[in-house]
C-alpha cells in the first residue's frame, strides 16, 4: 500500500513538473499570437479609416447626383416623359415620403 501511495506521488510530481515546463514554454507562444492578433487588428482598422476618409470626401451631392443621373437614364431607356430634377433638400426623405408629405399639407390646409 505504501509503495503504491509513493508511486502515485512520485507520478504526481513528475506530472507537475511537466506541466509547469510545458506552461512555461506556452507562455511565450500566447504573447506571439497576442501580439500578432492586435496588429491584424490594428492594420484592419487603419485600413477601414483610410476607407472611410477615401469615401467620405464624396459627400451627400454624390448620391443626389448619381440619383438625378440615375432617373434620367431610366427614363430615356423606357421611352418616359422627363420629369423635372428633384431638389437636393427633397434628396434627403425617402421616396415613399415625399408623395405623403405633399398629401399631408393639403389636406391640412
Amino acid at each position: 500500500m505504501q509503495m503504491l501511495l509513493k508511486q502515485c506521488i512520485i507520478y504526481f510530481l513528475i506530472m507537475c513538473a511537466h506541466h509547469e515546463k510545458e506552461q512555461r514554454s506556452h507562455g511565450y507562444r500566447n504573447r506571439t499570437m497576442l501580439a500578432l492578433t492586435l496588429v491584424i487588428m490594428g492594420i484592419s482598422l487603419v485600413v477601414v479609416i483610410i476607407l472611410w476618409a477615401w469615401f467620405g470626401k464624396i459627400g451627400p451631392s454624390f448620391s443626389s447626383n448619381v440619383l438625378a443621373n440615375q432617373q434620367k437614364e431610366l427614363r430615356e431607356q423606357f421611352h418616359l416623359p422627363p420629369k423635372k430634377p428633384i431638389n437636393p433638400s427633397e434628396t434627403l426623405i425617402p421616396p415613399s415620403l415625399r408623395e405623403l408629405n405633399t398629401t399631408t399639407t393639403i389636406h391640412n390646409k
